[in-house]
């Protein structure tokens, strides 16, 4: 399962509230919703609200697709020189990352897209 993770900051409670940001998760495949979350703001603790009730109901994705925020991924990701890689050099990893490659990456072999690898088919 190729799953899409955003959040959307927005007027949800109309004037009853301040503006907030509602995370989630959707099956790329299906359009199914797996997991919503609302937040004050689009932050690590609302995606990883989410990724919890999406494996709790739905089970461990095979893959995540997310935009660029530095959430998902460091500044740095895409600096490093291919002399720099070849010499097994990393960028550190932002605290989403480093759950998801602990727990789901790693151990069940488990693919966190960048929005310039996803490819449709």
């Amino acid at each position: 399962m190729l799953v899409q993770m955003d959040a959307s900051p927005f007027a949800w409670l109309e004037d009853r509230g301040p503006n907030m940001s509602l995370h989630g998760a959707i099956d790329d495949a299906t359009g199914m919703v797996l997991g919503l979350h609302f937040r004050p703001k689009e932050d690590t603790l609302g995606y990883l609200t989410v990724l919890n009730k999406m494996v709790a109901k739905h089970g461990v994705p095979r893959s995540l697709y997310s935009d660029g925020h530095t959430i998902f991924f460091s500044p740095k990701h895409n600096k490093l020189t291919l002399e720099d890689e070849l010499a097994g050099k990393q960028v550190n990893l932002t605290q989403f990352g480093r759950p998801i490659q602990s727990c789901f990456l790693n151990s069940l072999g488990r693919h966190f897209l960048s929005p310039n690898e996803r490819v449709l088919g």
